[in-house]
């Protein structure tokens, strides 16, 4: 990930990948503590978060948002 902000700068990236390679990421940049993360913490499907690169350091704005899913979540029926 730091990779791609270096060479991207001033760019907007999207990144995706599962539940767990996100929560790896998190922990790694220091967002999520890694001896006290469980699955709650794991983004759920769909979910959003957004990081910023800004001088060389991440910051978290927001993580595993899922609200604007909620609509379709109405009448959904597993089996």
């Amino acid at each position: 990930m730091e990779k791609i902000a270096r060479e991207n700068l001033g760019k907007t990236i999207l990144i995706t990948a599962h539940g767990g390679v996100l929560i790896a990421c998190m922990c790694y940049l220091g967002f999520l503590n890694c001896e006290k993360a469980t699955c709650d913490d794991i983004c759920k499907n769909a979910g959003i978060s957004k990081l910023v690169y800004k001088d060389g350091k991440f910051s978290l704005e927001f993580y595993a948002f899922d609200e604007y899913l909620a609509d379709y979540r109405v009448g959904l029926k597993l089996v």
